[in-house]
């Protein structure tokens, strides 16, 4: 596309926003007297030029012959609280076929996704038609370059699934990139960029998670040294755990969290921490939120928990029910949070990443930046599948449609 076509385009449209009152998107219910709030025009003209200037320079950079994905535009701080507003922007290409349930891992420089896989269904196929469902590649992003290296295949099986397909779960630790699902493990050393196979686990993983050099695979409740990665060792069994499905395992200092994502057969699932130092297993108290559908994430010094389950349908009615808490290591105690942004209902699973500057709760409608007590929404990234913070950046994978395709048919990432 040349620059006059562009700049006619251009004129088009801002011709057609002038011409009409634009409501007010971010703040969609009707004020108190019954009357929907509108924004002047001019403040909308404002917006759009920025947006616009950010697309020109994004057609005409690739026309370079660089392949990248556009970056998010800038939210105008007039729409959400100051707080909130972050710029987000797309990373190069994912290089390899788009996929769900990946681990993604962060690593020194950036992150790594491995495996994953892609249901027939959830493509937008016909149900019966076969799809490869699981991938044991993967790929690392280098921050300081924007680049992309393809990491080969992992020496674990793949399996042909219409429905159902197995998450892969990832850790980091002493230079080597540690993977699991099913049963099976495998380690990358990104030095020699050859995979070794470890011994199969007892059961099913459920969580991988790096703590103090350790490996730790939760679900059957086993370690392994990463110094020797020649077996797993079993750790004492997990207190009170019943069916579920799906957990949340979260590190933070010396302990791993273990948040049951759901109950089988109703009530409130416990949470349970591992202490690698004493080796010992104990429940924390008992949340001041329904426990139903959890999701967890450190904050750098606390675990905070979402439970989706009390969102209400309704996006002008938020639950009565708190919905949000942070657990406190020092005190053994929890402190409740405001419920989460409105914008975000519904909202599916909820990813919750970052550090103690800046902490996010990623989902499908959108994300969300805890500031105190209090969530504050942000309009980017949306369509979240899974998130990791590196170096002090929030790094989002996302699914997004390619033009007027009707089903997701990309991976983006997104840093913000």
């Amino acid at each position: 596309m040349n620059d006059e076509i562009i700049d006619e385009r251009i004129r088009t449209r801002l011709q057609e926003i002038v011409s009409h009152d634009v409501p007010d998107a971010a703040a969609p219910r009707t004020s108190g007297n019954g009357r929907r709030r509108v924004v002047p025009a001019a403040l909308v003209v404002a917006a759009c030029l920025i947006v616009i200037a950010g697309s020109i320079l994004l057609v005409r950079n690739d026309s370079d012959g660089q392949v990248v994905h556009s970056p998010v535009p800038a939210t105008s701080t007039s729409a959400v609280p100051t707080a909130s507003v972050t710029t987000a922007k797309g990373l190069a290409n994912f290089p390899l076929e788009p996929r769900w349930n990946v681990a993604l891992v962060a690593v020194p420089d950036g992150f790594i996704i491995w495996g994953g896989g892609r249901e027939a269904q959830n493509m937008g196929l016909p149900p019966l038609v076969p799809d490869r469902a699981e991938y044991a590649d993967g790929a690392r992003y280098r921050a300081s370059t924007d680049t992309w290296t393809k990491i080969p295949p992992a020496p674990v099986t793949v399996e042909l699934r219409l429905v159902g397909g197995r998450p892969s779960f990832g850790a980091w630790v002493a230079d080597t990139l540690y993977v699991a699902r099913g049963k099976q493990a495998a380690a990358w050393d990104p030095t020699t960029g050859e995979w070794r196979r470890l011994p199969d686990l007892a059961a099913n993983v459920e969580g991988l998670v790096a703590v103090n050099d350790e490996i730790i695979a939760i679900g059957p409740d086993t370690e392994l040294a990463a110094s020797a990665a020649t077996t797993w060792t079993a750790l004492p069994p997990r207190p009170a755990v019943g069916p579920h499905l799906g957990l949340d395992d979260v590190a933070g200092g010396d302990t791993v969290y273990v948040v049951p994502d759901q109950k089988v057969g109703g009530g409130n699932a416990p949470i349970a921490a591992f202490s690698t130092t004493s080796r010992t297993w104990h429940e924390l108290p008992i949340p001041p939120i329904a426990t139903g559908a959890l999701d967890a994430g450190w904050d750098g010094s606390g675990l905070v928990v979402v439970n989706r389950a009390t969102q209400n349908a309704s996006t002008d009615h938020p639950s009565s029910a708190r919905e949000s808490a942070r657990y406190d290591p020092d005190t053994n105690g929890w402190t409740g949070l405001d419920d989460l942004p409105v914008p975000l209902l519904p909202i599916g699973h909820v990813h919750l990443t970052g550090t103690a500057d800046r902490f996010v709760a990623s989902t499908s409608a959108g994300s969300a930046a805890l500031v105190g007590k209090s969530w504050k929404f942000q309009p980017t990234p949306a369509h979240a599948l899974a998130s990791v913070a590196s170096d002090g950046v929030i790094y989002t994978l996302t699914l997004r449609p390619i033009g007027d395709e009707p089903s997701p048919t990309h991976n983006v990432i997104v840093a913000s």
